[in-house]
């Protein structure tokens, strides 16, 4: 991924970077639970998926890269 340029090598100088995406992704599965209650399902897959995504983006950062680009 680093040769095709679809992530780069990070160091964030926050010291909370990494805890504030971990944050992000606990926040976005506890709000897939309570929307999962109501039944809806559709905005529940999203809250779910976000939280993946975040999860992937803190694992990367956990390891010094991040996403490059839009992809």
């Amino acid at each position: 991924m680093l040769s095709k340029g679809s992530i780069e090598k990070f160091s964030s100088s926050n010291p909370n970077h990494l805890k504030n995406e971990i944050d992000i992704a606990i926040n976005d599965v506890s709000s897939a639970k309570k929307i999962i209650s109501i039944g809806e399902w559709g905005w529940a897959h999203n809250a779910a998926y976000n939280a993946m995504l975040q999860s992937g983006r803190s694992l990367m950062l956990a390891k010094g890269y991040r996403p490059k680009g839009h992809g």
